[in-house]
C-alpha cells in the first residue's frame, strides 16, 4: 500500500499520481477479468444468435469438412471419405417445424444423394459433383434458413 507521510506539494502530486495509476490498473484488471464471461463477448463472437442446436452444430462441422474436401479437389486429390454427417433428418433444430417439413426432408435427401455421387465420382468429375452438392446446400438455405448463404458460397470451386 502506498502511504504518504510528511507531504509537501511536490511529493503529494507524485503520491497522488501513483495512487491514480494503481487504482486505474486495478480497475482495468477487474474489468478484464469480469469480461471473460459470455455476457461480455462482442457481437462478433456470436456464431448463432438463436443458440446452438444440434443441427446448427452439425452444419458448421459439415462446412469445415467441405472446405477440406474443396482444397483436396483443387489440389487434384480425390477427397478422403466418409464425411461425418449425423442424421440430418432427426437432429434438433433451431426452428423444429422447418426440419419436420416435407420441403426440408426433400432437401436433406437430395443432399445425401449428391454426397453419395461425390463419393463415387471419378477424378475428372469431382469439381462438378462438389459444386452440385454445394448448390443443394444453397437451395435448401435459400428456402429455409438464409443466414449462412454467404458462408456457403465460399464452398464453390471455380471451374
Amino acid at each position: 500500500m502506498i502511504v504518504c507521510h510528511n507531504i509537501n506539494e511536490r511529493v503529494f502530486r507524485v503520491c497522488r499520481s501513483k495512487i491514480f495509476l494503481l487504482l486505474t490498473s486495478l480497475y482495468v484488471t477487474a474489468l478484464s477479468v469480469s469480461c471473460e464471461s459470455e455476457s461480455c463477448r462482442s457481437s462478433q463472437d456470436i456464431v448463432n444468435p438463436n443458440g446452438d442446436s444440434e443441427l446448427a452444430l452439425v452444419m458448421r462441422d459439415l462446412f469445415d469438412q467441405h472446405m477440406v474436401v474443396k482444397e483436396q479437389i483443387k489440389s487434384g486429390v480425390k477427397p478422403s471419405f466418409p464425411m461425418e454427417i449425423g442424421n440430418i433428418h432427426t437432429l434438433n433444430a433451431t426452428e423444429p417445424d422447418k426440419v419436420r417439413s416435407l420441403e426440408y426432408r426433400a432437401f436433406a435427401q437430395s443432399y445425401l444423394m449428391l454426397l453419395e455421387e461425390l463419393y463415387d465420382s471419378e477424378s475428372g468429375r469431382l469439381k462438378a459433383a462438389h459444386n452440385a452438392l454445394v448448390e443443394s446446400c444453397m437451395n435448401c438455405h435459400t428456402a429455409l434458413c438464409p443466414g449462412p448463404l454467404t458462408k456457403i458460397k465460399k464452398l464453390y470451386i471455380s471451374q
